[in-house]
């Protein structure tokens, strides 16, 4: 075993692997049967032509070290992987690589419980973030990828499909308020992590908007329906109301012209109205499910 230097990058490689293995640095790779006192100890098991197979563990000059089953002098089996870094591999392995179920802690507290293809994240998973959040779901060449629900700390919950370890695709978001209490929820299109295209948005205040989203705002054509019953068509911007709109009431007897977000005093024709739902793209709002309440 090396002696330990005593100022520059070695001594502090050195006593960053001790700290976090617990274990020796040795100066060649020593193949062992245990750790005992701080040092290896026996020889580890071999097969016939002298490479690693059956039980041992391998301390690596780098500071890593791997301690389970081998053969034909690869890692196969169960077997556990510590890296100098912090990081540490439970579970099966094949070939030399992570495959099958294993776990993975990190030094930061976070860790994925899962499957492994060729030493990736591949196939379905658990992983839980430091922070208080939980991913379960499919994974794709270390990514999320496929289908799977991401829970926050806050209590709010993502469920749909991901794509590059983000929310791609259809998905659901149920947003918690300050309040702790109520939630707004998407239901609709991402692209990027990000609401995009074609999605209803349910607040909890009771009011609804259907219609388009570009990154994570309202914009392009959409309804708005209100908890009174009364209901909105118009064009939307980053968030806001542009150009001309119409507005029905709970009964859809009376309509009024919208400009800018901007509702009109004096009513319109239900012609009138329904031009302008034409000429922004939308059919005329069909019968209220909400009660009526006066205008």
């Amino acid at each position: 075993m090396m002696e330990a230097k005593k100022s520059g990058a070695g001594h502090r490689k050195y006593k960053l692997c001790r700290r976090i293995l617990g274990n020796p640095i040795v100066e060649e790779d020593t193949y062992c049967r245990e750790i005992k006192d701080g040092k290896p100890h026996g020889d580890g098991e071999r097969n016939a032509a002298g490479e690693r197979e059956g039980y041992g563990v391998l301390v690596m000059a780098s500071g890593n070290m791997h301690e389970g089953q081998w053969r034909a002098g690869m890692q196969e089996g169960v077997g556990t992987m510590h890296w100098a870094t912090g990081d540490k591999y439970v579970g099966q392995w094949a070939d030399g690589r992570r495959e099958g179920q294993g776990t993975l802690h990190y030094p930061n507290g976070n860790k994925y419980e899962g499957e492994w293809v060729a030493s990736q994240k591949e196939g379905q998973a658990t992983y839980y973030n430091a922070a208080g959040e939980t991913y379960e779901g499919e994974y794709v060449a270390g990514r999320k990828q496929g289908k799977g629900t991401h829970y926050y700390a806050s209590g709010s919950k993502y469920v749909g499909q991901w794509a590059a370890d983000k929310k791609e695709g259809q998905g659901t978001m149920h947003s918690t308020n300050d309040d702790g209490n109520t939630y707004d929820v998407y239901e609709g299109e991402w692209v990027a992590g990000k609401k995009e295209g074609k999605g209803t948005y349910h607040y909890a205040s009771g009011n609804k908007y259907e219609g388009e989203f570009v990154a994570d705002r309202r914009e392009g054509k959409g309804t708005l329906h209100w908890a009174t019953g009364h209901v909105e068509v118009d064009r939307y911007k980053a968030d806001a109301v542009v150009g001309e709109g119409a507005r029905w009431s709970a009964d859809r007897a009376t309509a009024w012209r919208m400009s800018g977000g901007k509702t009109s005093l004096m009513p319109i024709s239900l012609e009138e109205a329904a031009r302008i739902a034409e000429q922004v793209g939308l059919p005329v709002p069909g019968a209220s499910s909400q009660s009526p309440l006066a205008c």
